[in-house]
């Protein structure tokens, strides 16, 4: 018998009692709304947030330390950054978007960014798994001189994903010392604005730069408690001791793992326990195949982590734009690149804010390919730089359409233009884009994970491609030289959970495509009968430009598991706003952002997304009556009976 899962209440996070959820929970459609307008009923009540738009309570606190330390004026504000690199970048982005804005109009805002090295070391640990011995963690810390120069950083963490991790910021400060954990629950946050406090706190003496601050300090916090959250030496115990968990010390394995993993190359062995109780032993050797992607070309080194999904696309992009440079082409001679389909927004913005700008078909059907072409044909008769790539969703999220990859590679070959794919809805294990692609990235914070406990992505360098050698040598740079694009910064705990929660991935697929095709064969039925009053359209791959997702969807039977299935996303759009908020408000299911979850999880999607420009959006059918449902891993008959009750519901009432 299903049991029926409690509603998370306003704020906490999804699942409960998550410490680093990507989720949050917004159970009704009000309650939506109220966080757009951002009103303090709803925001006061946040104990968390998706990670790019929300930061976190342990990032909060961790810059609170390092403002109090090395802030020069009660004015600056700073951002946290894994690597020197990444924050130069965001400096360089704030100083071109500051003139842009009429921020800063001498361009020299640059300069008044400062970057401080912050190193975290364990000299007083206060964890027993915490050892003097282990080496310091380094944080980036970009200090910016204002409030509205602050307001372009969060903007650059949003649209990148390029800030440091929830658990990055946890083990920074448990090396610090102020980290304290506790058996209760905590408060939910004081304050609406998920970001540094004015007021800085006093820091531990921890630093390798020395610097004073310039103004009078407040007593330092309250340490950060946690919810419902063990010290961390039995936490850690538990999860190594029982095979859930590779040992810290294997980071390096577990990457490998998830980039074999990826790659499809990887028969997965788990990690061999230890029998005395002691830490569990390294995993057995892995034992791997012949890749099922790109005629069994692929292989893990094609493949690179990324802490985010939107940082795969980030880089994919910067990346496209290297290989013109790299091909003769100057800054002046670097061409705008497309995007195909309506996009998740953060796509969208990257490719607008860095380089030339971008060219937009929102619809992403035929009649798009029919303009594109004369674009393509127009620019090349006017001698205008080359498109650098074009970037699409297989399937398109919410629409789920499918662009017509054949059509795109023919144009690609013949206009030399790149093509990049996000398969993060679609996945490797429904679909195989390889081939139409020069490079497919991925968000693995969605199904590949299922546990919306950890961020991460992907990005691969598809071995058949015209540009390969010149990408990879981009990416990878001289042997030993660490000259290359790639840069490794994706935090060694948030791996270590990947890999754990993606070991079943090919078992939760399997089960989520099956739930997903039996809800929507119930919707699509109520949406053709006589007695729908509510349901205007419904999209999901099988009804949805279904010709182009069929040339994609992988086929036949392997290891006992069903082919290529349709993904477990599918959105209903209805007729009024008073029916969607009806069905929304009835709907049994965790309702908050993300995707691709165990669990199913509900969204009122073109509101959290598009808020502020729903005129935009609706041009392109995008409309804000559209509930956007992921499919979980519970039992069908209860998912039906859930769908079934909300349809009645709403439909029910005039």
């Amino acid at each position: 018998m299903q049991i029926v899962p409690q509603p998370a209440e306003l704020g906490s996070s999804v699942p409960s009692c998550t410490p680093h959820a990507v989720s949050v929970s917004l159970p009704t459609w009000q309650d939506n709304i109220d966080y757009e307008l951002g009103l303090e009923r709803v925001h006061a009540q946040l104990s968390t947030g998706y990670p790019r738009f929300f930061i976190h309570k342990y990032i909060q606190k961790l810059a609170e330390i390092c403002r109090a330390a090395h802030a020069l004026s009660p004015e600056e504000r700073c951002m946290l950054f894994p690597s020197e690199k990444v924050a130069n970048l965001c400096r360089k982005f704030l100083a071109d978007r500051a003139v842009k804005q009429g921020i800063s109009n001498d361009g020299g805002l640059e300069k008044r960014c400062r970057m401080v090295r912050f190193e975290a070391c364990a000299s007083k640990p206060s964890s027993p798994v915490l050892k003097p011995s282990d080496p310091p963690l380094r944080i980036f810390v970009l200090f910016v001189p204002d409030e509205k120069v602050y307001t372009l950083a969060r903007s650059f963490w949003q649209h990148t994903g390029l800030g440091i991790s929830s658990r990055f910021a946890e083990r920074a400060l448990r090396l610090l010392g102020s980290f304290q954990t506790t058996r209760r629950e905590h408060a939910p946050n004081t304050t609406h604005l998920p970001s540094p406090p004015n007021s800085p706190a006093v820091a531990p003496r921890r630093y390798n730069v020395k610097q004073s601050p310039k103004f009078p300090l407040s007593p330092p916090p309250p340490p950060i408690s946690t919810e419902l959250e063990t010290d961390e030496h039995t936490s850690t115990y538990v999860e190594e001791r029982y095979g859930r968990n590779l040992p810290i010390q294997h980071v390096q394995g577990a990457k490998l793992a998830l980039r074999r993993r990826i790659a499809d190359i990887l028969a997965d062995v788990p990690p061999a326990e230890s029998s005395d109780g002691s830490a569990s032993p390294p995993p057995a050797p892995a034992r791997l195949k012949p890749s099922e992607r790109g005629a069994g070309q692929l292989t893990e080194s094609d493949v690179y982590l990324y802490p985010t999904g939107m940082s795969s696309i980030f880089y994919a992009h910067q990346l496209a734009m290297a290989l013109q440079t790299r091909l003769g082409g100057t800054n002046d001679e670097i061409g705008k690149s497309i995007c195909f389909g309506f996009p998740y927004t953060d796509t969208l913005k990257i490719i607008e804010k860095w380089g030339p700008g971008a060219h937009f078909f929102g619809h992403g059907e035929a009649q798009d390919l029919e303009a594109l072409a004369d674009l393509l044909a127009r620019n090349q008769a006017d001698s205008l730089p080359p498109i650098a790539a074009l970037f699409c969703e297989f399937p398109s999220n919410p629409l789920l359409k499918s662009p017509d990859l054949q059509r795109i590679r023919h144009l690609a070959d013949q206009y030399g233009f790149l093509v990049v794919i996000d398969e993060t809805i679609g996945n490797f294990l429904n679909v195989e884009v390889l081939p139409f692609a020069d490079i497919l990235v991925s968000s693995l914070t969605k199904v590949f994970s299922g546990d919306s406990n950890v961020m991460g992505g992907s990005m691969i360098i598809n071995p058949s491609a015209k540009h390969y050698l010149t990408l990879k040598g981009l990416m990878d740079g001289d042997v030993g030289k660490g000259n290359g694009m790639y840069e490794d910064i994706y935090f060694g705990e948030d791996a270590i959970f990947m890999e754990r929660n993606s070991r079943d991935f090919r078992m939760r697929v399997d089960k989520i495509n099956r739930n997903a095709m039996g809800i929507c064969s119930y919707l699509k039925r109520m949406s053709e009968s006589g007695e729908n009053k509510i349901i205007k359209s419904l999209h999901y791959p099988l009804y949805t430009t279904a010709e182009n997702y069929e040339r994609c969807r992988r086929g036949g039977k392997e290891a006992g598991m069903s082919g290529g299935g349709y993904g477990g996303l599918f959105s209903v759009v209805f007729q009024d706003e008073e029916s969607c908020r009806r069905f929304y408000d009835a709907l049994r299911s965790h309702k908050g952002p993300s995707l691709g979850t165990n669990f199913t999880l509900s969204s009122p999607y073109v509101i959290l997304a598009h808020f502020h420009e729903l005129p935009w959006a609706a041009q392109f059918g995008v409309l804000p009556n559209l509930i956007r449902v992921s499919v979980g891993l519970e039992d069908l008959p209860f998912l039906l009976t859930c769908f079934q009750d909300a349809f009645q519901f709403a439909n029910s009432h005039p």
